[in-house]
Parts: C-alpha cells; structure tokens; sequence
C-alpha cells in the first residue's frame, strides 16, 4: 500500500527502504515487476535499500554495497548487478 501511495503524485524519484520485506511469495515478484514497468521508461530514478542483492540486482544496473564500514561502487556494464558485485568481491578478496 506504501508504494501505491508513493506513485500517486507521479514522482522523478522513488526512495524505496526495504520494499520486498515482509511480503509473502506472491507479492514481492508482483512489486519487482510493477517497479521494472515503472521505471522502465527512464523517466524516474530510484534509491532502493536493501539486504537483497539479488533482488536489487534484478531492477539496478549500479550501486552502492556497504561492507565493513567502506563503501563500493559497482557498475554492471550489460550484466547483473548481483553478478558485477560478485566478480567486485572476489577483487576485493571477500565474498559476497
């Protein structure tokens, strides 16, 4: 219902804090798809937080990934975001 409310006023930017938690299995690839369809005419942006890097890394092509108190950017150039933070893992000698 949040994200509903949220897409009312028709915004450049969505702030999404946790979207997927605390939806049953049924919804949250439901909200994955309407948020795909939302963004997918490039006419918004989005700032999504999230424990899910897959899920995340089926709607972002770039981001942010905290880990140990430092920042990473990771850009995936005509991949997954999940797969370019994997691959960025193994450069920085930890793991995913």
């Amino acid at each position: 219902m949040a994200v509903a409310r949220a897409l009312v006023h028709e915004p450049r930017v969505l702030l999404l804090d946790e979207p997927f938690s605390g939806l049953d299995p049924d919804a949250a690839p439901r909200l994955e798809a309407l948020l795909e369809t939302i963004l997918s005419d490039g006419e918004r942006a989005m700032l999504l937080v999230t424990h899910d890097l897959a899920g995340a890394g089926r709607l972002t092509e770039r981001g942010v990934v905290l880990r140990n108190g430092r920042h990473h950017w990771i850009r995936a150039s005509g991949g997954s975001f999940a797969a370019a933070y994997a691959e960025g893992q193994r450069t920085l000698g930890g793991t995913p």
